[in-house]
């Protein structure tokens, strides 16, 4: 299975004053591969694109209880970059971050596409669980006086200045 089956959506080049902070697209997945050969088997197919990585803090943590823990299951192990983007890697998922500035959607999703094209010829994919597509963005005014919806807690109206949704 190929990223070009699933369908295509049409989304803005650009958005003026973007406040996206962070975009992701996530690949979640299930392999036959070796948990540490998804990394070595990633790596050589993007390294001349991909500025070698790091590792991240959850490899300090024992393969034993990282496996025994089902909420470590999709966490990175490793982190590549290129320019604000990163390329993480894990047992069971790959991401690509856009980091401040933000590359638009068009950027970002050839560069998702690009990436995952290659890996699908490595036949690293036995099956896909999950592709996500995350924004984290930040308004500096307070966009629910604009929307037609409450939020409320214990029945007390919320209104804070900083809102996490």
């Amino acid at each position: 299975m190929k990223l070009s089956d699933f369908p295509q959506v049409s989304l803005p080049k650009r958005v003026r004053n973007c406040p996206i902070i962070e975009a992701v697209l996530e690949v979640r997945f299930e392999t036959e591969f070796d948990h540490d050969a998804v990394y070595g088997s990633v790596y050589s197919i993007v390294k001349s694109e991909w500025a070698k990585g790091e590792k991240l803090p959850i490899t300090e943590i024992p393969t034993f209880i990282r496996d025994a823990e089902p909420t470590l299951k999709f966490s990175p192990h490793y982190r590549l970059t290129k320019g604000n983007l990163l390329l993480q890697i894990g047992p069971a998922v790959i991401s690509i971050v856009s980091k401040p500035p933000y590359v638009g959607s068009e950027a970002l999703f050839q560069e998702f596409n690009s990436v995952f094209d290659k890996l699908s010829e490595a036949e690293i994919f036995q099956k896909f669980i999950r592709v996500g597509v995350r924004y984290i963005d930040f308004f500096d005014n307070n966009i629910f006086d604009g929307l037609n919806c409450n939020f409320t807690l214990c029945g007390i109206p919320t209104h804070p200045q900083k809102t996490h949704i």
